[in-house]
């Protein structure tokens, strides 16, 4: 017999010689479901099962045999991803586990890879077909995702007195993958900047959040103007 090559494909075939006996030979074949088959020494395009065979001579004398095709587990795979982990970057990994068929297995993959496992993946969607050593194939579909940009965005109140310490810098972050860490050029690492005295050189702010992505942004603080001071009376 010809076993099944992929799973659920009618590929096997079974091939009768008799010796002995008094030809000329007639053959009955009761099918995998128990149903009446074919008459013929040989079967082709059979599925996977069991095959009984009653073979009579021409004197009436009969025998009976049975035989078994089998066909290969099916084909499955299982993806495991990595998704970018900054926006606009390209290290996403998709990584196969295959089981089933007869090994070996070849792959290929959108991007022209030929490994079970791909990295250097931007966002966007990749196909992968896996062919076992019988040429059974499975395809699966891989879908890379990466986060919203990281961006923050910041708001300076100014000191209330000339040359005092009063200002104030409020932060709002958005996108990327929480939780965010704040550096301030101060030293700070709140979210918001408190107590600060007018400079003119910005106070700047990176957030980093949970990928290490980052974020940087600055702002100014102001003052108002010196109050004029008493002034001498002219003589």
């Amino acid at each position: 017999p010809v076993n099944i090559l992929c799973h659920g494909a009618n590929t096997g075939s079974i091939s009768s010689t008799l010796t002995g006996g008094t030809p000329i030979y007639s053959y009955v074949w009761n099918d995998r479901d128990g149903g009446p088959g074919a008459t013929t020494a040989t079967r082709s395009n059979l599925v996977a099962g069991v095959y009984a065979l009653t073979a009579t001579d021409a004197n009436g004398c009969a025998i009976n045999t049975s035989l078994t095709l089998t066909q290969p587990t099916a084909l499955s795979t299982l993806t495991q991803i990595t998704n970018v982990s900054c926006e606009g970057n390209s290290n996403g990994t998709a990584s196969l586990s295959v089981s089933g068929g007869v090994l070996p297995y070849r792959y290929a993959w959108s991007t022209g890879a030929s490994t079970s496992t791909v990295s250097g993946l931007a966002k966007g969607n990749y196909q992968v077909a896996i062919t076992d050593a019988n040429g059974c194939t499975v395809t699966a579909s891989v879908a890379i995702t990466q986060p919203l940009p990281l961006t923050a965005s910041v708001l300076g109140t100014d000191a209330l007195c000339f040359g005092g310490a009063t200002g104030t810098i409020t932060t709002e972050v958005r996108g990327g993958t929480p939780a965010y860490s704040y550096r301030w050029s101060t030293g700070s690492t709140n979210p918001t900047a408190q107590s600060l005295a007018a400079s003119s050189s910005p106070y700047t702010l990176t957030v980093t959040d949970a990928n290490g992505c980052t974020a940087i942004t600055s702002t100014t603080i102001g003052q108002p103007q010196p109050r004029a001071g008493p002034t001498a009376p002219s003589t």
